[in-house]
């Protein structure tokens, strides 16, 4: 700092030491002025300007140290040497005292001088301004074509300070919505005005129209409030005005019949509310809409019975609520007994005059017949006909253990497109009706295979022979009583079985035979 300054600067250091830089020595060839800055380091840490320098008692020197630039006694120096001489540091305190006393006052006197002229001149400045400005304020309020000039700059520049500065269109814009936004609620006539604008502009304008539509639905998905406040406003719409109940209704039959998304979402709405509320439950069943769709359509009505059937077959729990709301209702109405009574008695009739037609009785045969025991349950992995099970369903029963899946038939790549198997009884799991009810009671089946019951595959060595080998290799003989049944030409058995048991060791070491031991008597016949 010192070569920039061309002053030669003192700092005194906390150890009571001064240090003395100058512009020599960076170039020797630089000339300084006679005076000098002075600076205390304070705290190592910044410093503060000396603005009084004393001479120092002897005892203080000895323990003090002047560092002097070693350019100004000798060219060979250039380092910076600590100065032990009192005479020296005498000297050095004295001229420092000397040029205080000497340079210090003027110095003073000028900038007094220099500061009083620049308040003189403010002064005169501001009322020169003030003087300006009032002559101007006198002339925007008489002179026409000046306002009207002032004005057209002033919109010019702001016009350019909107388009160029973001900063400044933001604010403009944010003090444009908050004094709209005041207005609206406070003023009847402005909110009144700005309605109808916005409603001529929403009819008229396309593209305002698409950009309210979009701000609404995207406010309507984000914010809650606004959402109630729309389905509360809504509601209360089409609760008072017909003609926008009218609109709704035919809006929604164009998008039930159009959008297939849309119309298994209200399907599933009304499932639920059907289910869950019975209140709406009771509704739906008394109203007339439906009682007489009912009694007119007959495709409504099939319907309806086809598919309460399947619910009765499939869901346990409705058919229960069924069986005893019929049992209740048979106690307490009369009428309904009677009604039961009648088709009960048209069913048995309707039954026997169906035995007396042939086809009838071949169509019911055929239909008994057109599917065998095809059904395996998946606990006891018996065969059954289509009466003797139901569905299995996983979800109902606690104890999983016990089914199993090896009869289910899941496609793969080298099933063909029109799998037969995925047709047929494989496709699905099922359960016996005396599994199912044990399972239900978290009990585990006797007959089920996870008993050890599970019956192995038959070797092939095993599945060539015939009965005779079967027979001679069996390890029971079982004797049984069989009798022909009456109908079917199938055989029954009739009374109890005893099985003996059979060595089958004895018949290995026998077998073959040797012609020694074969007990037979060689017999030659002659012709006569």
């Amino acid at each position: 700092m010192a070569h920039i300054l061309r002053t030669d600067i003192y700092t005194y250091d906390v150890t009571c030491s001064w240090y003395h830089f100058s512009a020599k020595d960076v170039e020797r060839s630089a000339v300084t002025c006679g005076m000098g800055i002075y600076l205390k380091h304070t705290h190592r840490v910044h410093y503060d300007v000396v603005l009084s320098v004393h001479e120092l008692s002897p005892e203080t020197l000895d323990m003090n140290e002047v560092r002097e630039d070693c350019s100004e006694r000798s060219d060979a120096c250039d380092e910076y040497t600590v100065l032990n001489d009192q005479s020296t540091k005498q000297t050095l305190n004295t001229d420092i005292d000397s040029k205080q006393s000497t340079e210090r006052p003027k110095r003073c006197k000028v900038k007094r001088k220099k500061q009083v002229n620049l308040v003189k001149r403010r002064e005169l400045a501001r009322k020169k301004y003030q003087e300006r400005k009032m002559k101007k304020c006198d002339k925007y309020k008489t002179d026409v074509e000046f306002r009207k000039a002032k004005k057209a700059k002033c919109k010019n520049r702001q016009m350019i300070k909107y388009r160029t500065d973001k900063t400044y269109r933001t604010q403009v814009i944010d003090s444009k919505k908050h004094a709209s936004k005041v207005l609206y609620h406070e003023s009847k006539k402005h909110r009144a005005t700005k309605i109808e604008s916005s409603k001529t502009k929403y009819r008229d304008n396309v593209e305002f129209r698409k950009e309210v539509m979009n701000s609404s639905t995207m406010k309507y998905k984000e914010n809650e409030e606004f959402r109630k406040e729309v389905v509360n406003a809504s509601k209360m719409k089409y609760k008072e005005n017909e003609e926008f109940r009218g609109k709704v209704r035919n809006a929604s039959k164009m998008k039930y019949h159009n959008d297939e998304n849309f119309k298994n979402k209200v399907i599933n709405v009304i499932k639920f509310k059907y289910r869950s509320n019975p209140n709406y439950n009771k509704a739906t069943i008394n109203s007339v809409k439906t009682a007489r769709k009912y009694h007119v359509d007959d495709g409504y009505r099939n319907k309806l019975i086809e598919a309460s059937k399947s619910k009765y077959h499939e869901n346990e729990h409705f058919r229960k609520n069924v069986i005893d709301f019929n049992k209740k209702k048979y106690k307490s109405s009369a009428s309904f007994r009677q009604n039961i009574t009648k088709n009960n008695t048209s069913r048995a009739m309707h039954k026997k005059m169906n035995k007396q037609h042939i086809n009838k009785v071949l169509s019911d045969f055929k239909k008994e017949i057109s599917n065998g025991p095809e059904f395996v349950c998946a606990v006891c992995m018996r065969l059954l006909f289509r009466k003797q099970v139901i569905k299995c369903n996983k979800n109902k029963y606690n104890s999983l253990d016990c089914i199993s899946e090896e009869y289910v038939h899941n496609c793969n790549e080298k099933c063909t497109s029109n799998c037969v198997v995925a047709k047929s009884s494989r496709s699905s799991l099922w359960m016996c009706h005396t599994c199912d009810r044990k399972l239900l009671n978290d009990k585990i089946p006797a007959e089920a295979c996870s008993n050890n019951l599970h019956l192995a595959d038959i070797p092939e060595e095993l599945a060539v022979l015939n009965k005779l080998e079967e027979h001679l290799i069996a390890l029971n003989i079982p004797f049984v009583k069989l009798m022909a049944l009456p109908k079917g030409g199938q055989l029954g058995i009739r009374g109890p079985v005893v099985c003996v048991p059979y060595h089958v060791t004895d018949t290995v070491k026998s077998l073959p035979r040797p012609e020694c031991e074969d007990q037979m008597i060689r017999v030659k016949l002659k012709r006569k």
